[in-house]
């Protein structure tokens, strides 16, 4: 028997939306991952850059966040069946939680040139631990896609110009882009000793997507729009590979592709008012998700023995507004953020369909206190954050034939519930100089 691997071509993107999703700092994850208004503040870089431009100052932060998944376990449903395995319907538990993570965030906010309202803006997400995680999903059990592949590098770049009252950005989110192409020979075909051989070729480049934003002072308060295109990790391989035994050759030619990380298009306003002893914070955001694709591996045949894979999904996508309502004040020489957002699952959720992809809305709370620090004469701000998701619970019920149209029970037949909370949690420090 022969087995030859005439050509797997690999290439995806790398990017990551970790600060869209939680927050880039301690000190913005009272405002829920947007902007915290504050002209001195690095991790702005993620939401409104150019809102650093009302400075005069550089700044320099470093932030540390750990991330926790307590999504509800999911007990006694149908866990296989002819569809995903060769051991028939068997009943089982499912764990649908990601792994906790810890990542790291740097920034950088700059004023190289004469004109001190000209800012140069540098921030790098990346996890503690590994530069990218990349998998795909079992298609059939569930799981929380939309809280998956957050733990990726990620770099944003972009200028900020101050003209009067009005600042505007414009920049690029920065990834990573792997292409490699792959040959395996195997000669087992009993006439002698086994043996196999084979070459590997793989090369990274930088990749981007556009990011902007604008800016207008009216005495002490601020109004603000951003944008953000749309990012994607996608991996799309030809695999032709050819099985000779018997005499014969038998052709195996697929296209592999997924969807392994998704962020969509966002559009963000926002305004502060201030008070005598407060400030009131609100922002808009609006998300195009038009773009999404289930992140499962598909298998698409281009001929030869094997079929492709059933791409049945059980969602439909929508595009989202997601409001949030927050307020800063000072309590004893702590600046104190706290704000709250509802944002509604851009999924909606068909359970009679195979597959069993869960997304919920969603409930989220967030608070950060900050310190100023005073040491040799230069000001440290000194920023704890933390961040709650609350999952609102949505049951679901598993019916009609089995995925391939037979009669028996679906995969997550039993009925489940999804539900859960997200924790995040961070410390950071922004030098200003």
């Amino acid at each position: 028997m022969k087995i030859v691997l005439i050509s797997l071509f690999i290439s995806f993107n790398l990017y990551a939306d970790y600060a869209g999703s939680f927050a880039s700092s301690a000190s913005s994850m009272g405002s829920n991952s947007y902007t915290n208004f504050d002209p001195q503040d690095a991790s702005n870089i993620t939401s409104n850059p150019s809102i650093l431009a009302f400075s005069d100052k550089s700044s320099y932060l470093f932030s540390i966040t750990h991330t926790a998944f307590n999504f509800d376990k999911i007990n006694n449903i149908i866990v296989s069946n002819e569809v995903n395995s060769t051991s028939g319907q068997t009943s089982g538990n499912v764990n649908p939680n990601p792994n906790d993570f810890i990542n790291i965030t740097l920034g950088l906010s700059l004023k190289p040139f004469k004109n001190k309202y000209s800012t140069l803006n540098l921030l790098i997400n990346t996890p503690i631990d590994n530069l990218a995680i990349v998998e795909t999903n079992d298609p059939y059990l569930p799981h929380y896609p939309l809280y998956e592949g957050l733990e990726k590098l990620s770099v944003y770049m972009n200028y900020a110009q101050k003209i009067d009252r009005h600042a505007f950005s414009l920049g690029f989110v920065g990834g990573i882009q792997s292409k490699g192409q792959a040959y395996m020979f195997s000669d087992m075909t009993g006439s002698g000793t086994p043996t196999s051989n084979g070459q590997i070729s793989q090369s990274v480049n930088p990749s981007a997507t556009l990011s902007a934003s604008y800016t207008y002072k009216i005495n002490h308060d601020f109004f603000y729009m951003s944008f953000l295109d749309e990012q994607s990790t996608r991996i799309e391989n030809d695999l032709d590979a050819y099985l000779s035994a018997g005499g014969g050759t038998i052709p195996i030619n697929w296209k592999i592709s997924a969807l392994m990380f998704y962020s969509p298009r966002k559009l963000q306003f926002g305004m502060t008012h201030s008070f005598e002893n407060f400030k009131l914070h609100g922002h808009i955001e609006y998300q195009d998700w038009s773009g999404y694709k289930e992140a499962i591996l598909k298998l698409e045949s281009k001929g030869g023995l094997l079929a492709s894979s059933n791409n049945e999904v059980n969602y439909h996508v929508h595009n989202i507004v997601i409001p949030s309502i927050g307020t800063s004040f000072i309590l004893k020489n702590h600046f104190i953020h706290t704000s709250i957002k509802y944002k509604k699952s851009p999924l909606e959720l068909d359970d009679k369909k195979s597959k069993n992809i869960i997304d919920l809305d969603a409930i989220i709370y967030g608070i950060s206190i900050k310190r100023p620090l005073y040491i040799y004469g230069q000001k440290f701000n000194l920023s704890l954050g933390s961040q709650i998701h609350f999952l609102q619970e949505q049951a679901i019920n598993k019916s009609g034939l089995k995925e391939n149209g037979t009669t028996g029970k679906k995969i997550g037949s039993g009925g489940y519930t999804g539900s859960g909370e997200i924790f995040a949690t961070s410390f950071a420090i922004n030098w200003i100089y």
